[in-house]
């Protein structure tokens, strides 16, 4: 019989339809207390209601669930109530900008129609008789039209009745704000923050480029990371040197200083790297981090700092794929080791021509490798498309 009733829903006829009966079932009353089975039966109806309605609301299903789920709740414990739009959140139209903009001024129009038309009698939101949609936007005497024959008869008021008029509007439109505000809160903000309902983890960790990682992370890549704040970087590229810390000399040699000792006690197998950009990092992994995983991750440093094929594919840097060759490691031995061995070449033939040194100050056609790449894509230039920013031009921190 439930699939039934859920199969028909489908037609926005009997989604409207169920709306009006909820809602005329709840008019004596600001709040419905049910069963606890009468609660989950009108929670499971709204919330197929929803999934058979887009995220404009074109329909306005969900601007009447989003009043009758402030209306009906069940009682949890004594004196704690659960409300049912703490079920009715995960659809993708409480996320619409353009629905809570459409919602606000239908209920202040609403409202301005009901003060000016002195109907006070009836003050539930969703007192429409249509059977096509929620909206009650048309029906006569509408807003604007109670509006235009009190303006029309604008000189048989006095200043001060005038002056009331304007309070009254402003405190309607004021009053219907900070009701938004908590509806707003109780469909956007959820109860319990850890749970990702409706959201696919595998999908968003695919579309991020990189899995979801935790505070003092290490990003090995062969790209910028920026999506989260990097407090330090060092280019995988830009390595020199790689130098092993001893548990003891971690320990005693005050390079775990400014830790908590709790923290610290548990640190083992440092590492330090250092870079040609002048920078130095260390690093020293966590008691839960083992040895072999220690190892591990300074063999992927290693392929990614020596790799075997060149990276001809990267943004930005094809033209220069020439000068990552000098980069690979070679299995022969250099022709010169060492520096001395180099001055005692030198000396022997003075005579070879040596090119002068290009100073970049004084050379007008040089500029960075991947501006070219940006005049390509028409990201810069008299005929670009878009406009790029300073940080996003010179590579700074930003997301990417």
């Amino acid at each position: 019989m439930m699939c039934a009733v859920e199969l028909s829903l489908r037609v926005v006829a009997a989604r409207v339809a169920l709306c009006r009966q909820l809602a005329s079932a709840a008019v004596p009353v600001t709040r419905a207390m049910l069963q606890p089975n009468q609660f989950e039966l009108v929670v499971r109806l709204l919330n197929c209601a929803l999934e058979h309605e887009s995220d404009d609301d074109e329909h306005g299903i969900a601007y009447a669930c989003l009043h009758l789920g402030n209306i009906y709740c069940r009682k949890l414990t004594q004196g704690v109530q659960q409300y049912a739009y703490t079920c009715v959140q995960d659809h993708s139209v409480w996320s619409n900008h353009r629905f809570w903009e459409a919602a606000f001024f239908h209920d202040v129009h609403e409202l301005m129609r009901r003060h000016y038309g002195h109907q006070h009698d009836n003050n539930m939101p969703l007192s429409g008789k249509s059977h096509h949609d929620m909206w009650n936007l048309l029906e006569e005497p509408t807003a604007m039209a109670l509006s235009a024959a009190r303006l029309s008869n604008l000189s048989d008021f006095s200043n001060e009745e005038l002056a009331k008029c304007s309070e009254e509007e402003e405190s309607i439109v004021h009053g219907q704000a900070k009701h938004y505000v908590n509806l707003m809160i109780y469909l956007r903000v959820p109860l319990d923050a850890s749970r990702l309902r409706r959201i696919d983890k595998n999908d968003l960790e695919l579309r991020g480029n990189f899995r979801d990682q935790r505070d003092k992370s290490i990003y090995g890549k062969n790209f910028s990371v920026t999506d989260d704040v990097v407090v330090r970087s060092v280019p995988v590229m830009t390595l020199t040197k790689e130098k092993t810390i001893s548990d003891q000399s971690l320990h005693s040699g005050g390079q775990l200083h400014g830790l908590p000792s709790k923290l610290a006690s548990g640190l083992h197998d440092g590492l330090q790297m250092r870079s040609s950009c002048f920078q130095l990092l260390k690093v020293a992994f966590d008691e839960e981090v083992r040895c072999d995983e220690v190892e591990a991750f300074t063999k992927s440093l290693s392929s990614l700092r020596w790799p075997s094929v060149l990276p001809q594919s990267l943004f930005a840097y094809n033209t220069v794929s020439h000068l990552l060759t000098s980069t690979l490691p070679t299995g022969s031995k250099n022709k010169y080791s060492t520096i001395r061995e180099l001055k005692k070449t030198i000396a022997r033939f003075p005579g070879k021509n040596v090119p002068d040194i290009i100073n970049p100050l004084n050379a007008a056609d040089m500029h960075r490798h991947h501006l070219c790449d940006y005049e390509r894509l028409r990201l810069r230039g008299i005929d670009s498309i878009f406009r790029i920013s300073y940080a996003n031009a010179h590579y700074d921190v930003v997301k990417t």
